[in-house]
């Protein structure tokens, strides 16, 4: 890109630097692999994956060596209840991303909240009480939705999982009821032009509809996110590739989506 060298990482390997110029500084960016959505009644979203950039004045300083970059893998989908939590993303010497938080499902015998992680995971629609959306590592992202209801309903929506730059949203049934409920959306990503291009990613995933196909189900967050299961048995939709984004909530008899492997990008002046 002009007088800039743009190295991507989808998966690990290593940035081997033999000469550096007057201008040695490298822009980095760390996206860890995403959250896997919930497969159940209820089941939430997957968060994001922690997103780390340094640019400018936190731009990394580059020496003849090399460097070893970590891609995180994205979590797999829930298969018969909660997803997985993504991995973390890590670059040698430089404080790493965490992976993103599962979205949680639930079976007959209660409720759980979002998996915690760089963003966090959806928490389940089902169950005997409100449940939270899981929590975020500070500066990589935000948290996940839960749902609001005060009494268990099963098949009631799941939340969102949290996106680098927005929070999943919790789902809701008015007066306490499923029919006509909304399920949690995907908390949005963030764009940057590391490659030269604009590029949004680790959004979040969104949660499933509401077993009867009354509500609306949950879309993935802007950056990559899989959507909720939109029709009964569906499943959650992947995460967009080498995004970090979470996958979606699956249904009952649906799996969850897959949330995406991270990405490390460096950028650095060459003349």
């Amino acid at each position: 890109d002009g007088i800039y060298k743009i190295h991507t990482f989808n998966s690990s390997g290593t940035f081997a630097v033999t000469q550096v110029g007057t201008d040695n500084k490298a822009d980095l960016l760390m996206i860890a692999g995403g959250g896997g959505g919930a497969k159940f009644q209820g089941a939430g979203g997957g968060g994001a994956g922690g997103r780390r950039y340094l640019s400018s004045g936190t731009a990394i300083t580059l020496t003849v060596s090399s460097y070893t970059a970590t891609v995180g893998g994205g979590g797999a989908g829930g298969t018969t209840d909660a997803g997985s939590n993504g991995s973390n993303t890590s670059v040698t010497g430089q404080t790493g991303a965490d992976g993103g938080g599962h979205g949680s499902g639930s079976n007959s015998s209660g409720a759980w909240d979002g998996g915690d992680g760089g963003s966090g995971g959806g928490g389940t629609g089902n169950g005997n009480g409100p449940t939270i959306g899981g929590t975020a590592t500070a500066g990589q992202g935000n948290a996940g939705g839960g749902n609001d209801g005060t009494a268990g309903n099963p098949g009631c929506p799941g939340g969102g999982g949290g996106g680098s730059s927005g929070a999943g949203t919790e789902s809701n049934r008015p007066a306490g009821s499923c029919p006509n409920s909304t399920s949690g959306q995907g908390g949005a990503g963030t764009a940057d032009s590391i490659t030269g291009a604009s590029v949004t990613r680790a959004g979040g995933g969104g949660g499933r509809l509401y077993v009867s196909q009354l509500g609306n189900f949950g879309l993935g967050g802007a950056g990559g996110g899989g959507n909720g299961a939109n029709v009964a048995g569906g499943v959650g939709s992947n995460a967009t590739a080498n995004t970090g984004s979470g996958g979606g909530g699956g249904s009952a008899s649906g799996a969850g989506g897959n949330g995406a492997d991270g990405v490390v990008i460096f950028r650095y002046r060459y003349r």
